[in-house]
């Protein structure tokens, strides 16, 4: 989450949330932070106010993330994923397989936790805030942390009722300067899938995994989790 102003509520603001991280809390930092809570009441909730719409949330927990996500009807995208084997091949290659139906449908589903924090299903729609979670581009502003609006993707099926994303089109978010692709509008580009290993424990048969994951890489704007605030 970044701070674009520098006001002194805003530096009242980043003084809490570091002594927050560090449990070392003033009176100060207390009476700051109580004056921002959300006020409930149907008729005055800020939370119902557009302009709050796509306000950043501080939570906890990615699972905690995903449920806030949950509230609007979203298209769901899954990885295309290979178990690597132990033995070697020819050329020093290790074997790479699909995995069996069992371990498929529990790595797609399982916490981002569980996974190197790469999500077995990515759930988008059309004008969904998210947050760039990788450094794709510097020269292109497509950068760790910078905000876009979802504008439409590209997919392929490979199973039945399974999607894959191909390309997803984000539309950036005050970049830097104005990014320009030929076909594309002043400020959109292309969020491509990347391959990622990681090793990942399936409960029921007390086993650890080695899995190439091929996907969207993370997505997300309407929460954010107080480690990264």
């Amino acid at each position: 989450m970044r701070q674009v102003a520098d006001g002194s509520s805003d530096a009242q603001f980043r003084t809490a949330l570091y002594n927050m991280r560090t449990a070392s809390c003033t009176v100060h930092d207390v009476a700051f932070l109580n004056s921002r809570i959300i006020n409930i009441s149907p008729d005055t909730c800020i939370g119902l106010k557009s302009v709050y719409r796509k306000a950043s949330i501080i939570i906890a927990r990615n699972i905690q993330e995903d449920r806030l996500n949950e509230n609007k009807t979203l298209l769901d995208f899954y990885s295309i994923d290979r178990e690597v084997g132990s033995a070697a091949e020819k050329k020093g290659k290790k074997s790479r397989r699909v995995p069996p139906a069992l371990i498929q449908k529990y790595i797609w589903n399982t916490c981002p936790s569980n996974t190197g924090m790469i999500p077995g299903k990515l759930q988008l729609c059309r004008g969904l805030p998210v947050l760039i979670k990788h450094n794709f581009a510097t020269e292109l502003c497509i950068t760790n942390g910078q905000e876009a609006i979802v504008e439409g993707w590209q997919s392929k099926r490979v199973d039945k009722d399974i999607q894959a994303l191909e390309v997803v089109f984000v539309k950036l978010i005050n970049p830097p300067t104005t990014v320009r692709f030929d076909i594309l509008p002043d400020n959109v580009v292309p969020i491509t899938p990347v391959n990622t290993v990681f090793s990942c424990s399936i409960p029921n048969n007390n086993v650890t995994v080695t899995i190439d994951r091929y996907s969207g890489h993370r997505l997300g704007k309407p929460s954010s989790r107080d480690s990264s605030s």
